[in-house]
């Protein structure tokens, strides 16, 4: 959230972002190497990077996932989103997540968030755009080389802190992270 690029190839599912009511979670997904060596001898590893193929988000009172249809099939048309676990079809009006006005607690404090998903103005990704600002957007791409499909998530003007894709402190190399 500050600029700050580096990588991070790891497997499993990490908290991406938090604080102040907002909480983004994301699934990375190792790929195999194409190579006939099978495992590095050096790292042991018999994959090479990893990609995000889910997200989760605490939209106020609401989850709402996000990733490419989880058949097994490839799914040229997009992504499938879920709203506490119901899957629903984005229109172009787009998905009203206000009309819970729920509270979320916050170290001691009550903060009021809702939030809208909707399709960007590429119309390929997806944003979900919560009321304090924070707009999170999500972009599938598909890997032909490796016949993945996968997602780009980016986080905007929030001031969330906390996760892999929060502030890093100017004496560390670290994101700031709950433990």
């Amino acid at each position: 959230v500050d600029g700050v690029k580096y990588d991070f190839q790891s497997a499993g599912e990490f908290i991406s972002l938090r604080g102040n009511g907002i909480e983004v979670q994301t699934r990375q997904t190792a790929v195999s190497k194409q190579t006939k060596s099978g495992v590095n001898a050096y790292t042991g590893l018999a994959s090479c990077v990893s990609l995000y193929t889910a997200v989760a988000l605490r939209v106020g009172a609401h989850r709402v996932t996000i990733q490419p249809n989880i058949s097994g099939v490839p799914d040229p048309s997009g992504l499938q989103i879920r709203v506490d676990g119901q899957l629903r079809t984005l229109g172009p009006e787009g998905i009203d997540l206000s009309s819970c006005n729920c509270q979320v607690e916050v170290a001691s404090s009550q903060i009021k968030h809702s939030g809208r998903i909707q399709r960007a103005a590429d119309e390929e990704s997806i944003e979900i755009i919560y009321t304090d600002g924070t707009k999170v957007v999500v972009t599938p791409a598909w890997w032909a080389n490796q016949q993945k499909w996968y997602l780009n998530v980016n986080i905007y003007d929030t001031t969330a802190s906390e996760g892999i894709m929060g502030r890093i402190a100017s004496d560390s190399w670290l994101p700031a992270l709950s433990n």
